[in-house]
């Protein structure tokens, strides 16, 4: 799993168990159907989850458990947030460009 801390991703040695009990917001993107999907036992009441996979990360009854839960993010929205990570980096590597 990653950790981000002050806009920096650090790889980071934890179970998944560990990760997802401590968490506030759990984004997923597997892109397998054999991926366990996430139980709702698994994350604390409250916790947002966002499925950033075509695959279902998450089980259906975490709609039940979760104040916020996006089953899906469409396909444009993956291509304007991969579009987005590319300019963020260009810019932070290369300086802003017109």
């Amino acid at each position: 799993p990653l950790c981000f801390e002050d806009a920096r991703a650090q790889e980071i040695d934890i179970a998944r168990a560990q990760a997802l009990s401590a968490s506030d917001i759990v984004i997923t993107g597997v892109p397998s159907p054999h991926f366990p999907q996430i139980m709702p036992a698994e994350v604390q009441p409250g916790t947002v989850c966002v499925n950033f996979s075509s695959y279902n990360n998450f089980h259906e009854s975490i709609i039940e458990h979760t104040p916020i839960f996006v089953p899906r993010i469409g396909p444009m929205t993956v291509a304007m947030c991969m579009r987005n990570a590319l300019r963020l980096y260009q810019n932070f590597h290369h300086g802003s460009q017109p």
